[in-house]
């Protein structure tokens, strides 16, 4: 027991500090009416001098003279500090202490008691960081199950709009097969025969785009998608897919701007995903803007030496709390009447494309002032 440790002088500590004297304990400090340090008794306190001021014998307890005064009126012990610590330059980091006061028996003044409460302040600490560390996992977890939750909401819509983008073409494509092979269709003018045509044609290429995006999402997913890189003019190529998708059945009525990038800048990249960013970009533009309202497609090299590609339009817009997951596989934009068709997939094969090219896309809405999605190529591949 420390008891046993301390001289026979410790007898004139009161009862109350007896009950303390067991293992841990490792310092007592006796202070006169003038907190000045008459004796002292421990290992723990053997830097403590006699005849010191308490600011400057135990400096740490510098400013609880007047709560040890209120223990010489009172005969049950006064907890000052539960956790202390004091660095010394000389000694460097001491233990972390715990005090009692206690007034002394035969004679005036209190009496000290220091224990060492290094193992208890470290199990605190440990049980405060582990703490900590199970509210951080708990959040991960939490937000970990918010983000399965919209994915599989956002599949569950997606497998409602996959399945519309499917019968559509195909209910087009069989009908007017139907048509065709009738016996009617030999009695149908030249004209009516091309219509129903060039509308199973235009169907099949819808057909053919959907599952090329669905291939293009489960390469990239699985790390098989590749570029195939050349230099060239992307005023050309943003000319090529502006035409494009001026003819978009949703274009109607709606007014095209185009600032084109300077002729004989070259871009090194894959022009077909490229011109898939650009188409993904103005077909959503051309589903969100009503007739009447603009689309502007405009290309630049930035001050950086990056270049940029830009479509913006005065649309709908979008509200600021979906912007985030847009880019995510198979989320759309809300709409409030639930006309706007597509699958979902367009925005995050946008991401994905640009990604490849080690570019990033920036997108800014505004609800009922529009929308501007901004793709900034690196330096590196500007000529």
């Amino acid at each position: 027991m420390q008891q046993s440790l301390l001289p026979e002088r410790a007898s004139i500590i009161e009862e109350g500090a007896h009950q303390h004297l067991r293992a841990g304990l490792l310092g007592l400090v006796a202070l006169d009416e003038q907190h000045v340090i008459t004796e002292r008794w421990g290992d723990l306190v053997s830097w403590v001098t006699p005849g010191e001021e308490l600011s400057a014998g135990v400096p740490f307890l510098a400013g609880y003279e007047e709560i040890f005064s209120t223990s010489l009126a009172s005969e049950k012990p006064c907890l000052i500090l539960s956790r202390v610590r004091w660095v010394d330059p000389a000694r460097g980091e001491l233990p972390v202490f715990s005090v009692y006061a206690y007034k002394r028996v035969h004679e005036p003044g209190v009496i000290l008691v220091i224990q060492d409460v290094s193992d208890a302040a470290e199990f605190d600490q440990k049980i405060l960081q582990e703490r900590n560390e199970t509210v951080l996992a708990q959040g991960v977890l939490r937000e970990t199950q918010r983000q399965a939750d919209a994915a599989n909401r956002a599949k569950s819509a997606f497998l409602a709009n996959i399945s519309h983008e499917l019968r559509t073409p195909l209910n087009v494509i069989i009908g007017n097969a139907e048509i065709l092979s009738g016996q009617n269709s030999k009695l149908m003018p030249a004209t009516d025969l091309d219509a129903y045509a060039n509308d199973i044609h235009d169907s099949g290429v819808a057909l053919l785009e959907l599952v090329n995006d669905l291939l293009d999402v489960a390469k990239a997913e699985a790390g098989y998608l590749e570029l195939i890189e050349e230099k060239i003019f992307p005023a050309d190529l943003l000319n090529d897919v502006f035409r494009l998708a001026q003819k978009l059945p949703a274009a109607r009525g709606i007014n095209f701007v185009i600032e084109e990038a300077t002729p004989d800048t070259l871009l090194q990249c894959d022009p077909r995903r490229v011109k898939q960013i650009v188409l993904n970009l103005l077909s959503n533009a051309v589903k969100f803007t009503p007739a009447d309202q603009t689309i502007k497609l405009r290309s630049w090299t930035q001050n950086d030496g990056a270049f940029a590609i830009e479509v913006s339009d005065t649309g709908v817009g979008i509200p600021a709390d979906e912007i985030a997951d847009l880019t995510a596989p198979f989320v759309q934009a809300a709409n409030t009447d639930g006309s706007k068709e597509g699958t979902g997939l367009g925005l995050h094969l946008v991401k994905t494309f640009v990604e490849l090219h080690d570019g990033s896309v920036e997108i800014k809405s505004e609800v009922a002032r529009g929308t501007t999605v901004t793709v900034h190529f690196p330096p590196w591949r500007v000529a």
